[in-house]
């Protein structure tokens, strides 16, 4: 007893207890080779690496004077690692851009950005994973919320732009990627980045990006400001959705990684919030509202900021100005009125902008046109929400900004466009384009009663609008109204009837 046990030396003679060690020997030897080896799961040491920065428990993020020299180090001595895909389509860099939000500091996204930088300075492919041939795969996809018929087919580039974006990282880290795709020829903020049809626009909206990368990102391509995904929302609707949503959403939810997956989460009562925040801008005092009203004031002051980065370039867009970025052709409200979004966005504009008081009442350079016309010459907003888990479609659908509009200046009923067309014209024009494009009785009916709504507005304020040819066409309103595929008896016989003298002096 007590005694131990002791091998015989045959025993410790055998060189098959020492066969790992001689294999880690070969490995060692072999140099940079160990370093471009994958594991069963594709990784190499370099992915290892990457998750390690992300992992609070690692001995590297413990010791933040090391972490960008043992990178550092793993590149410099095999760049080869840096092209290198593991079974899931990631590379190192991917890895990198994914570290979780709620772990961010600014040490931890300057290093983040140190990494990235390096990375592209051994490899400046890895900033276009397309090129790389990592995750681009062509998706053949059926939203069955929306009911198509046809099946959608998208190529999905999973970008390490999307990832950034995605997991929150900081606007030199943004900045580096975007200028790094350009410098490849490429457009990195135009690429369909979800199987959703997203654009990085739509990514940054939904996590509620810094105003900074908001800019950066539309900047560097407008026209992904109108694009839409698969249930036809675009940016702007999407601005508005998130707004919405964070009036029921605890502050912490922003910031934490839930928002990653809960971005495009919308629930089930979406349709009443709506039509609260929509009606309480600004917010009146006397409303109950589910959390603290300065918060709510604050979201509305940061969507207004939004809308500002967003609407300009948008409203250029749509009117095919260029460049885009020649903003003092576009005031807020005149591009709010111009481009199809929320009535809220409308009353944003009017209610909470200080350079309203003016520009409502000031024609814009390239039409000669207020606000009111731009309001006439769009129907009232519609869109088709998701909510739910299951994705089930809410159909929101708004009355036309003319409303708001013409209760803020009702002087603009009497101004004329560099075309010699009153808003009265315009509205006309709108409706029968409007119903040109229709299929089915019901909408045809619909639209006729929002115009006859809409045109009784206008002649309430003026009258004389009857009487005013039209300037593009020459005719009368109510010829005006009787011409083309998209003309409406109805419409025709309600401008006659208000002066049955007309038709006999046409």
């Amino acid at each position: 007893m007590g005694m131990h046990h002791r091998p015989d030396q045959s025993s410790l003679a055998d060189a098959s207890q020492f066969t790992h060690v001689e294999i880690q020997e070969k490995r060692i030897i072999q140099g940079s080779d160990i370093l471009q080896a994958q594991d069963d799961m594709g990784k190499t040491a370099l992915h290892l690496l990457m998750e390690c920065l992300g992992d609070r428990s690692s001995e590297i993020k413990r010791c933040p004077d090391d972490r960008l020299l043992f990178t550092r180090a793993f590149m410099s001595a095999c760049p080869q690692a840096i092209q290198k895909i593991d079974c899931n389509g990631n590379t190192p860099l991917l890895l990198l851009l994914q570290m979780p939000r709620d772990q961010r500091s600014s040490a931890t996204e300057s290093l983040i950005f140190s990494v990235v930088d390096f990375i592209l300075s051994f490899c400046p492919e890895a900033a276009n994973v397309r090129q790389m041939g990592s995750n681009r795969k062509r998706h053949r996809y059926l939203p069955p919320a929306i009911g198509e018929n046809s099946v959608a087919c998208v190529e999905i580039a999973r970008t390490p732009l999307y990832y950034a974006l995605l997991h929150g990282r900081s606007l030199e880290t943004i900045l580096l990627l975007i200028k790094q795709n350009q410098s490849l020829g490429g457009s990195p903020c135009s690429a369909v980045v979800t199987l959703h049809h997203e654009v990085p626009l739509h990514i940054a909206i939904s996590t509620r990006a810094p105003l900074s990368i908001i800019y950066h990102v539309a900047a560097e391509s407008p026209e992904v400001i109108l694009s839409e995904d698969i249930f036809g929302l675009n940016s702007l609707d999407w601005l508005w959705i998130r707004h919405v949503l964070d009036w029921h959403a605890s502050p912490l939810d922003v910031s934490s990684s839930r928002i990653v997956s809960r971005r495009r989460l919308v629930d089930t009562q979406y349709s009443d919030w709506h039509t609260l925040a929509s009606n309480n801008i600004p917010l009146n005092d006397d409303v109950s509202v589910p959390i603290n009203p300065i918060a709510i004031r604050g979201l509305q002051e940061d969507l207004l900021h939004r809308m500002k980065l967003l609407l300009p370039p948008a409203a250029s867009v749509l009117s095919q100005d260029f460049p885009y970025d020649q903003k003092e052709h576009w005031s807020l409200i005149h591009a709010a009125c111009h481009v199809s979004c929320p009535i809220a966005m409308v009353r944003a504009a009017l209610f909470m902008s200080e350079e309203t008081l003016d520009s409502i009442k000031t024609k814009d350079m390239r039409a000669g046109r207020l606000p009111l016309h731009y309001a006439a010459g769009r129907w009232g907003y519609s869109a088709t929400v998701p909510v739910g888990a299951t994705r089930s479609i809410q159909l929101i659908r708004e009355q036309s900004p003319v409303f708001d509009v013409v209760a803020a200046y009702p002087q603009a009923c009497f101004e004329i466009d560099l075309q010699g067309q009153l808003p009265f014209h315009i509205a006309i024009d709108t409706a029968n384009r409007t119903r040109a494009s229709l299929l089915g009785e019901q909408l045809q009916s619909e639209i006729d009663l929002e115009e006859n709504a809409i045109l009784s507005l206008l002649l309430m304020h003026n009258p004389g609008a009857l009487d005013h040819r039209d300037g593009i066409t020459n005719l009368y309103p109510w010829q005006q109204a009787a011409v083309g595929y998209g003309s409406s008896l109805n419409t025709v016989y309600t401008l006659l009837k208000l002066q049955p003298t007309r038709l006999w002096r046409s």
